[in-house]
């Protein structure tokens, strides 16, 4: 039989030694739970202030639910070139791959304006590094690593938080085995 792990080992492994996360959620019961957690009465969460760089397959910057939170002047700049973050244009807006970093860059901060969908951080401001560009030399697929790298490290000093959410290929296809 496995051995169970009591609520306060659960919390203790999650937010280590932060004796005052740990208090915030536990919950009367003893228990840990995120939920317990909780922002004042009336107050809401918008991401407002917070840049967010996607290194995807490429934002639409003039999508209606983006366009308002998408900030190019913070694209990358790559042997002194400025790169748009834009989906590859042979892939826009139908190929499967490159409709993710959109997605993704809605899923975070599409805008609150009556329109469509409402992100996470709807007040967030929003930069796209497209990786997934072969025609660059930092194509995480096909590029130069280090000129991958150096796109990675454009992050530092332009965005707050990134988002990651890259693979590597061959995709595993279940038909052929």
């Amino acid at each position: 039989m496995a051995r169970s792990r009591s609520a306060t080992s659960f919390c203790d492994r999650q937010v280590g030694a932060d004796a005052s996360v740990r208090s915030a959620l536990r919950h009367s019961s003893g228990t840990c739970r995120p939920s317990a957690i909780s922002r004042p009465s009336g107050t809401s969460i918008s991401g407002a202030g917070v840049h967010v760089g996607i290194y995807d397959t490429g934002v639409e910057s003039d999508h209606p639910d983006l366009a308002g939170n998408y900030d190019a002047s913070r694209n990358l700049v790559f042997n002194t070139e400025t790169e748009s973050g834009e989906v590859n244009p042979p892939y826009r807006p139908t190929h499967d791959l490159a409709g993710n970093g959109t997605a993704v860059a809605g899923i975070i901060g599409a805008e609150r304006n009556g329109v469509g969908g409402v992100g996470i951080a709807w007040g967030s401001s929003l930069t796209s590094v497209n990786i997934n560009d072969t025609t660059k030399s930092y194509d995480f697929q096909t590029g130069n690593a280090i000129d991958f790298a150096t796109a990675i490290r454009w992050s530092i000093g332009h965005f707050d938080v990134t988002n990651n959410s890259w693979n590597s290929l061959p995709i595993y296809d279940r038909m052929r085995g």
